[in-house]
């Protein structure tokens, strides 16, 4: 007699729209509530990072993107008064939710930041960017995303590059610590002044707050532990407010 075994690879089950669950994580480009100069807008490649939250494969997604005047996010979609660009980009279907290829960063076609192609008139103030899947999955509230922007003119604003406090040193807390920092403006004002700080952190637990001045005691009384183990010392520690 032979005895024959079959066995059947089972590949993972395809989620239609209807029943699976793909969620807009982040917005890329534009940022949500960021303020841009009207002069690093002028053309755009919106991109929105969309990731799997079924445990089976799903499907592609048609995206649409819109931009309107004005903060339009108690809407649902933009008013057609007040809606300026328009663009859909297809996703890639995504793999299961945990396994690799179950995000993926979507991105549209680039647009020009011009109402009317023949005016070259770039426009400033508050907009609201909406992304939305076409058809909506079995949990809707992850399928469409709203936030506003804001288009300025001319940007004033201070950029932190970086700083030089060398983090590897260890500082003694009676001496000045060294702390510069690199700056970038944009339109800023000549003679127009401002004030920086800064402020360290400890990464270990907190052994006292900022606001505390402690004064701390400690008595050897020359005698062991109960236990018999090394010698018994007494601690106290007094916090007054600082001045």
């Amino acid at each position: 007699m032979v005895l024959s075994v079959f066995t059947t690879l089972i590949n993972p089950v395809q989620a239609s729209i209807s029943n699976d669950d793909v969620a807009m994580i982040m917005a890329v480009e534009p940022a949500e509530n960021v303020f841009y100069d009207s002069g690093d807008v002028i053309d755009w490649a919106p991109q929105i990072i969309i990731e799997n939250q079924y445990p089976f494969n799903s499907d592609p997604r048609s995206i649409k993107v819109e931009v309107c005047g004005g903060n339009q996010t108690l809407q649902s979609v933009c008013p057609s008064q007040d809606l300026l660009i328009q663009s859909t980009a297809l996703s890639n279907g995504l793999a299961p939710a945990g396994a690799p290829g179950d995000s993926e960063t979507v991105t549209f076609s680039s647009f020009l930041w011009f109402i009317d192609s023949a005016d070259l008139t770039t426009y400033s103030g508050v907009f609201t960017v909406m992304f939305h899947f076409e058809v909506e999955d079995s949990n809707p509230a992850n399928d469409h995303m709203k936030y506003t922007i804001t288009i300025e003119e001319d940007l004033t604003d201070l950029v932190v590059n970086g700083h030089d406090v060398d983090t590897s040193v260890v500082y003694n807390s009676n001496a000045a610590i060294p702390a510069n920092i690199d700056l970038r403006t944009r339109s800023w004002p000549e003679g127009f002044n401002f004030y920086t700080g800064w402020s360290m952190h400890l990464v270990n637990p907190v052994v006292a707050e900022s606001s505390d001045c402690v004064d701390w005691e400690i008595w050897h009384t020359g005698q062991g532990n109960a236990d018999g183990s090394g010698e018994l010392i007494l601690h106290n520690s007094t916090h007054y407010n600082t001045t």
